[in-house]
C-alpha cells in the first residue's frame, strides 16, 4: 500500500482535539496566517553525513508548490521530516500554526497532512472506486476499515458521505469510467492517479506527493498535471510536489524550491528558478 500516513480535514475524535491537538504548542514562528505547513532552519544528520542543512520553506493554503533537486539532494529526507518520520536535529516544523516538530506521523495525519510515496503499490483485488473508499475509511472510519479488511467478502456498503466523496474524486481525476476496474493491470498513469485519489479521499489540508510523474509518458504526464491543478483549484488542497521532470514541475507550480546536497540553493517562480545559474549547474553541469 502506497499511502501509509493520511489525513482528515478536521479532527473527528473529540479526545484527540482536547488531549493531543491542544497539547501542541503554538508555532514559535511568526509566519503568515495563510501558511498551512512550514519548515524553519531544518537540519538533519545521519552520523557524519549532513542530509539537510538550514532548510526553510513555506506552503500556503490552496497552493501547489514544487520541490526539485538532483538525486541525493535531500528531497525525500525533507518529506520525512515534514510528515514526522524523521525528527530533525535542528530547526522546527509547524502545521496549521502548531509546532509539530516532535509530533508523530499519526498526529500530523489527523491534523490534515497526507503523504504519498514513490512506488504506487495498489491492492490488485480492489477496484479504483474501492481504493478511494479505502482512503476515505482509513481516515474517517478506521474501525470499520479494519473490519472490512479482515473479514472475507465483508467490504461494507458505503454511507452517503463516502459515496459523495468517492464520486467527487472520480470526477476530479477523470476516473469515472474506471471506477469498477480492478487495480491489477492498470497502466502506470492511471495507477498514479489512483494514488493521488487515495490521498485526496481524506480531504487533507496539505498533500505531499513524491515523484507522481515518475514513469509516465507525455500524455499521462499531461493528464496528471491537469488533475493536480484541478484538485488545488476546486478543493483548495495545498500540495508540495517532488519531481525530477522539470517541465512537469515548472508547468504546474507557482513557486519552486530547489535543493542540492542538502541545502536550499534557489526558490522563486518557475521562470526565476529555471534561469538560476546554481540550478542550471546542479542539473546540467553548466553555469548558464
Amino acid at each position: 500500500m502506497s499511502l501509509t500516513d493520511g489525513a482528515q480535514s478536521q479532527p473527528r475524535d473529540g479526545n484527540f482535539e482536547t488531549s493531543e491537538l491542544r497539547n501542541l504548542a503554538p508555532s514559535p514562528n511568526t509566519g503568515d496566517s495563510d501558511t498551512v505547513l512550514e519548515a524553519r532552519n531544518v537540519g538533519v544528520q545521519f552520523g557524519g553525513l549532513v542530509a539537510l542543512s538550514d532548510v526553510s520553506l513555506v506552503i500556503p493554503y490552496g497552493k501547489l508548490v514544487g520541490l526539485m533537486g538532483p538525486n541525493g539532494a535531500g528531497k525525500t529526507t525533507l518529506f520525512n521530516v515534514l510528515s514526522g518520520f524523521i525528527r530533525p536535529n535542528s530547526g522546527s516544523v509547524s502545521l496549521l500554526g502548531r509546532d509539530v516538530t516532535s509530533a508523530s506521523p499519526q498526529i500530523r495525519a489527523r491534523m490534515g497532512l497526507t503523504r504519498t510515496f514513490q512506488l504506487p503499490d495498489l491492492f490488485k483485488s480492489l477496484t479504483v472506486a474501492e481504493h478511494l473508499s479505502l482512503g476515505y475509511r482509513l481516515h474517517h472510519k478506521p474501525k470499520r476499515l479494519w473490519t472490512d479488511l479482515v473479514t472475507p467478502r465483508a467490504w461494507g456498503k458505503p454511507d452517503k458521505a463516502e459515496v459523495e466523496q468517492v464520486e467527487k474524486i472520480l470526477s476530479l481525476l477523470g476516473l469515472e469510467e474506471m471506477a469498477n476496474v480492478l487495480a491489477d493491470g492498470l497502466p502506470t498513469g492511471l495507477t498514479r492517479l489512483v494514488q493521488v485519489g487515495l490521498g485526496l479521499a481524506a480531504s487533507p489540508r496539505v498533500l505531499l506527493l513524491d515523484e507522481p510523474a515518475a514513469g509516465l509518458d507525455t500524455n499521462e504526464t499531461r493528464e496528471l498535471s491537469v488533475a493536480l491543478s484541478r484538485a488545488v483549484e476546486q478543493e483548495g488542497t495545498s500540495m508540495l510536489v517532488i519531481e525530477h521532470d522539470l517541465d512537469f514541475l515548472l508547468g504546474i507550480t507557482g513557486f519552486v524550491y530547489v535543493l542540492d546536497a542538502g541545502r536550499l540553493i534557489a526558490s522563486g517562480s518557475p521562470s526565476e528558478v529555471a534561469q538560476d545559474r546554481q540550478v542550471q549547474s546542479a542539473y546540467f553541469g553548466t553555469n548558464g
